[in-house]
């Protein structure tokens, strides 16, 4: 798998964990103080949602994202997620950090995911 520069700190990071844990619940923090308990779901590779403009040539923007389950909202903000609901992350809206329910840092972390 072809990872970006962006994504081999981040989603990379966590694509790893959750195909190889699919059962195991996640604590996800973002940046504005949300905090959301999630089962994962899905992953996939974008279509192309972004294009960007490069003078003479739009360029499109290809990117990894996931998908989760909200299984508990424990601080509400401005993604305004609640229970039963599904969402996707990619390096664009990554959570500043992730755990497992019982604590285990999935991300931050030192490693990075070149290629597996």
């Amino acid at each position: 798998m072809y990872w970006r520069e962006e994504e081999k700190n981040t989603i990379a990071v966590l694509y790893r964990f959750s195909d190889k844990n699919e059962s195991v619940q996640l604590h996800l923090l973002f940046s504005e103080g949300e905090e959301y308990i999630c089962s994962f779901e899905s992953a996939y590779e974008s279509d192309n949602q972004d294009d960007i403009d490069n003078g003479n040539a739009v360029i499109q923007e290809d990117f990894f994202s996931l998908s989760y389950h909200v299984d508990a909202v424990i601080k509400s903000g401005c993604h305004g997620y609640q229970v039963g609901d599904y969402f996707d992350i990619d390096y664009r809206d990554f959570p500043i950090k992730v755990t497992t329910k019982e604590g285990h840092v999935i991300f931050p972390t030192t490693h990075s995911v070149e290629c597996f």
